[in-house]
């Protein structure tokens, strides 16, 4: 995804069967969590990689938060993630208040 939003279910991304998911590696991109409206995990097919913004271009993740949950994007296999020089950012849309306090979303922790 560059130069542009992509906005998919967390079971379209399960399902593809691509090495590789670049999002921003060649102009700002976004790929969303946004399409079904709930909160869900999204298991990347084994071994798919997923690269994050390029030398000068970020990328942007979409997730959906909702009380104490959120959207999240999980890697199998020797699935990697890879962040750019251009830097990657993550957007949180909530559906429902989220509850004070520190979220734990795999390795990444939000404090509100």
């Amino acid at each position: 995804m560059n130069g542009g939003a992509l906005s998919v279910t967390p079971t379209s991304l399960a399902n593809s069967l691509t090495s590789v998911i670049n999002v921003g590696a060649n102009g700002i991109g976004e790929l969303n969590l946004y399409a079904d409206g709930v909160i869900a995990a999204a298991t990347l097919h084994a071994n798919t990689n997923l690269v994050i913004g390029g030398a000068t271009t970020a990328g942007i993740l979409g997730f959906q938060f909702s009380g104490t949950t959120s959207d999240s994007l999980v890697l199998s296999g020797t699935g990697t993630l890879t962040v750019g020089l251009g830097g990657g950012v993550i957007n949180a849309r909530t559906l429902t208040p989220l509850v004070a306090g520190y979220h734990r979303q795999r390795s990444i922790w939000f404090q509100l």
